[in-house]
């Protein structure tokens, strides 16, 4: 069986965001990518933090210490593929989770995030920084994958899979409230396959 082959990208456009980003085909060949990523946050504030890409470990948010939503939205991420494909990303110290992060990779344009959230007895300034180093990790697989490294989008599209109405609703405000949080603003225009959804973004 012929291997995959990985590049590491971190010359041509992930190098400046810290994190060395290694894609490859998914199985099967075809558009899919897989995203691996393992990283130290000390360079960011973070000592002895660690961000991992689900391929490597992925992140099962454990307990009630997660923001509301939050957890739904990881578990769906991954499911199927999404876990073997790196579209999630955990920053772990030790074997405890302290930050966890949904993300879509489109056929075209920037990452786009489905919810991105920090243990609620996660230290403020800590958190503040982990959030920091996810959207940099996003912006450094961007780069890695030769696309907008100064946009970023989040959308709540998945929560449409969720079947309790009223717990659908709960989510999708904690959702968007996380995302003007991280000063994400609505995004005009909209790309068309969120035509018709919230989306929002941020330009750095």
């Amino acid at each position: 069986m012929a291997r995959r082959r990985l590049h590491t990208t971190r010359p041509s456009g992930s190098a400046r965001f810290g994190f060395s980003v290694r894609v490859s085909r998914g199985k099967g060949g075809g558009r899919s990518t897989v995203v691996t990523v393992e990283e130290a946050l000390e360079k960011f504030g973070l000592p002895g933090l660690v961000l991992r890409s689900s391929g490597h470990k992925p992140p099962l948010p454990g307990g009630t210490r997660w923001p509301e939503g939050l957890v739904w939205t990881i578990e769906e991420r991954l499911k199927s593929q999404g876990a073997a494909k790196g579209r999630a990303l955990g920053i772990w110290q030790g074997d405890q989770l302290v930050a966890i992060c949904a993300w879509h990779l489109h056929e075209s344009g920037p990452p786009v995030i489905f919810d991105l959230g920090c243990r609620t007895d996660l230290p403020p300034q800590v958190a503040k920084k982990a959030e920091h180093a996810v959207l940099l990790c996003l912006r450094a697989i961007a780069g890695a994958l030769a696309r907008d490294t100064e946009t970023l989008r989040w959308t709540d599209r998945p929560l449409e899979r969720m079947a309790d109405q009223s717990a659908r609703a709960v989510a999708r405000s904690a959702v968007r409230g996380r995302a003007k949080a991280l000063k994400f603003l609505p995004s005009r225009p909209r790309p068309k396959w969120l035509a018709n959804r919230w989306v929002v973004e941020r330009r750095f």
